[in-house]
């Protein structure tokens, strides 16, 4: 008996000494804990070919950002309109000649914004829908897709969510498996769940609380994952991000060296082709630069080949 509890504890101290010994194992720990950038996304990375050609100049003249990828909107950081950031609609000129066109739309914080080109039967074929909030007149925007995800700027509906609660909202975002919505209330902080009723429709849906610990500080910015079925909220100020169950329980924290405040935030499939349909990185647009930014980043421990660090 003697013998076992000394050898567990002579292994234990072993253990201990190696841990503490080896600078490259604490080293790989910390590493793990971060987020690496894969590249800083330019439009001609989320936008078709028959964007570009002798049409480039007017949709790189908007003075965008193509977020998120794949919804074939623009953000807009310094909207002529308005003076503040916004989002804007891009249409191809018709049968490939004339002028792009921008419709902007109404959002008072694009930082609100949701993209669904994932759940069943959405992503390709017309069913994909961009949502975004628009608190000054208590509105959820639904704004349904055509072919190859293109936003349709006459297919717009609108739910009323009068009465749901939402004090500060500083994030939105879509589970594509059950089609909730999730909204970062910035007072408490908490997160709205807004469950659609049959049919995926919003129109007197119901809200629920998901109260979140005051320890995270001031959030901005909600992303799902359908990597792994949970929620990321970024702390800006502390250059955090914590992973959240769907019941506001935290999981991990990675530390994130982000540039700027985050306008908006959402998980959607690499942009290298190459890499496996299931893989999914974080793709983040800041007010960083004259024009702003989006960036894309992996998380350590995703099913990304770039997730192996060379540290680790």
């Amino acid at each position: 008996m003697k013998k076992t509890l000394f050898s567990g504890l002579l292994t234990f101290l072993l253990s201990s000494i190696l841990l503490l010994g080896n600078s490259s194992l604490v080293k790989a720990q910390s590493v793990a804990t971060a987020l690496k950038q894969v590249r800083i996304v330019e439009i001609d990375h989320v936008f078709r070919e028959e964007f570009f050609g002798e049409n480039a100049s007017d949709l790189l003249g908007a003075g965008g950002m193509g977020f998120p990828p794949g919804s074939h909107t623009l953000l807009l950081l310094n909207d002529q309109t308005t003076g503040s950031p916004g989002v804007a609609l891009v249409e191809p000129p018709t049968g490939g000649k004339g002028r792009i066109t921008l419709t902007p739309l109404e959002a008072a914080d694009p930082i609100n914004l949701a993209l669904d080109s994932l759940s069943t039967g959405a992503k390709g074929v017309g069913l994909s829908r961009l949502f975004l909030l628009n608190t000054q007149r208590g509105q959820l925007l639904a704004i349904k897709g055509k072919a190859l995800d293109a936003m349709n700027p006459q297919g717009i509906q609108r739910s009323g969510l009068q009465g749901s609660g939402i004090v500060d909202p500083q994030g939105m975002t879509l589970d594509p498996g059950n089609g909730v919505l999730y909204v970062l209330d910035a007072e408490g902080p908490s997160i709205l769940r807004v469950t659609p009723k049959p049919g995926r429709v919003f129109a007197g849906a119901a809200v629920s609380e998901i109260p979140l610990p005051r320890s995270l500080g001031g959030l901005r910015g909600l992303a799902f994952n359908p990597e792994d079925n949970h929620l990321y909220v970024i702390n800006p100020q502390q250059r955090l991000l914590y992973k959240l169950t769907r019941a506001g329980e935290l999981v991990k924290t990675f530390d994130f060296p982000l540039a700027g405040i985050p306008q908006g935030m959402i998980f959607a499939p690499s942009l290298d082709l190459t890499d496996p349909p299931e893989v999914f990185h974080l793709y983040l647009a800041t007010d960083h630069g004259l024009q702003g930014q989006v960036t894309e980043w992996v998380l350590p421990g995703s099913l990304s080949p770039r997730a192996h660090f060379p540290e680790e």
